[in-house]
């Protein structure tokens, strides 16, 4: 669960983004369809809520759900948690299977001697790579890019996702 401040600072939040949440009856009933979906190995829905109140709350839950089954065809079950923590967008984005293929075809524009398997370990780690590098226009030309011409925050995931593979 979370410590007394962050919980009234994540309550403040939701009533911030809709004063319906004032009702502690329905902020239950929100909070238990919540951690219904979520229900993941290891997930600590509390942690969650507390990165992203409004995101979290307001999601649509048919949508998080398909998310999460996607997800889980492409990620070990046990890394999922870790990555929603991380990367609360995992849960809304509507286009995750095109993110995802972008960003492997980036990391492999990078690092040619990166596997399909490579980047999947590398996007498991630092999965903000779905958003962050995946957006960068520098890839649009179709050219090589080396690592140096990404912003510095882009390179640090990039090195810290793949340094199981870097010697």
């Amino acid at each position: 669960g979370l410590r007394d401040f962050e919980a009234e600072r994540v309550s403040k939040e939701l009533v911030r983004v809709d004063a319906i949440y004032q009702d502690v009856g329905r902020l239950a009933v929100k909070w238990d369809r919540v951690e219904k979906a979520l229900a993941l190995p290891g997930m600590d829905v509390a942690r969650l809520v507390s990165n992203a109140p409004e995101l979290v709350i307001t999601m649509d839950l048919q949508r998080a759900s398909g998310n999460l089954m996607y997800l889980a065809n492409v990620f070990k079950i046990e890394k999922m948690a870790v990555m929603l923590l991380d990367c609360p967008k995992l849960l809304t984005c509507d286009d995750l299977d095109e993110r995802l293929r972008r960003t492997r075809k980036y990391i492999q524009r990078i690092w040619s001697s990166e596997t399909y398997d490579d980047t999947t370990y590398a996007i498991s780690e630092e999965p903000n790579l779905l958003f962050t590098l995946a957006d960068l226009t520098i890839f649009d030309a179709g050219t090589a890019v080396d690592i140096s011409e990404l912003p510095m925050s882009v390179q640090e995931a990039l090195v810290f996702a793949t340094r199981r593979f870097k010697t």
